[in-house]
């Protein structure tokens, strides 16, 4: 699991996961963009069921690389 951007003060409704696809790989390797709407639950002016940005991230293969 990759989080994107954590929107934990926003009304469940006003963020989540919406669609991602691959891209053509470029010289670091496979990517990939994921699309979701991020409510802003700590902007000024965020109303609750009513506020909502479309945010992308672009994320590469390697991010889900191995740790040890």
């Amino acid at each position: 699991m990759l989080e994107l951007k954590n929107d934990r003060q926003a009304s469940p409704a006003d963020f989540g996961y919406s669609g991602w696809t691959e891209l053509p790989a470029d010289a670091d390797g496979p990517r990939f963009i994921c699309a979701y709407h991020h409510g802003g639950g700590i902007e000024p002016g965020y109303t609750p069921g009513e506020s909502a940005h479309v945010l992308g991230t672009i994320f590469y293969e390697s991010d889900f690389g191995v740790t040890e």
